[in-house]
């Protein structure tokens, strides 16, 4: 099976590679968070809106993943064809 870039799958590697990716942004993006809500500078002006965007980055990581996920279990099933 060949791959180009208007192909609608992402080959194996690339579905794993992905998912990888994906995965250690979410886990970073889980640290800062942690990071945030240890700081002892909580009365910091800029420190709710540092806060929120990386509540938001949490979550645009989550998606991320499991986009990734579904991605490549068709990746997986397109290999076994």
């Amino acid at each position: 099976m060949f791959w180009n870039k208007d192909s609608d799958f992402l080959p194996l590697s690339n579905a794993k590679a992905n998912v990888k990716f994906w995965e250690e942004d979410l886990q970073f993006s889980l640290d800062y968070v942690a990071h945030l809500e240890k700081s002892t500078n909580k009365a910091y002006k800029g420190w709710i809106m540092m806060y929120k965007i990386a509540q938001k980055d949490v979550v645009k990581s989550q998606a991320g993943l499991s986009k990734a996920l579904i991605k490549l279990a068709e990746s997986k099933l397109l290999e076994e064809i």
